[in-house]
């Protein structure tokens, strides 16, 4: 099973980095950042304009950004319902706006919404693998 789920699992090596761009963003515009400019808003634009802790929001782009590549192909099948036909084949780069990389329960955020439910299934699913057991009762052993 872990096997079959590697390809899935890839991007969870980014977790840290996707909830950091996350963080960023939300404490950046200090959750007042309407849905209207969010919509456009391009990433490009909020890393030239961040200021301090460049790097930092640029480390953490990055793996966001991968994470989004290597993940966003198994997000469909995690979101059976919610998620529109016009999402389901989006990519992420940074001529995107960032209402696709805020969690949100309409419009674009649904995409984001959905990546860390289908990221949360496919860790899930490797918690319950037989290879995760065998590692947690080995370690549990006297």
């Amino acid at each position: 099973m872990f096997m079959m789920q590697q390809r899935e699992l890839g991007s969870l090596r980014y977790l840290p980095d996707v909830l950091r761009f996350e963080r960023l963003l939300t404490v950046h515009y200090n959750r007042r950042i309407s849905s209207s400019d969010a919509a456009t808003l391009t990433v490009a634009r909020v890393l030239e304009t961040v200021g301090r802790d460049q790097l930092q929001w640029h480390r953490s782009w990055q793996g966001f950004e991968r994470a989004w590549a290597l993940a966003w192909q198994f997000v469909a099948k995690f979101t059976c319902e919610g998620l529109p036909a016009m999402y389901k084949e989006v990519t992420m780069g940074p001529d995107k706006t960032i209402n696709l990389c805020l969690p949100a329960k309409e419009d674009a955020g649904v995409c984001a919404t959905a990546r860390a439910k289908a990221t949360s299934s496919a860790s899930a699913g490797c918690a319950e693998s037989p290879l995760t057991a065998s590692l947690a009762s080995s370690a549990m052993a006297p």
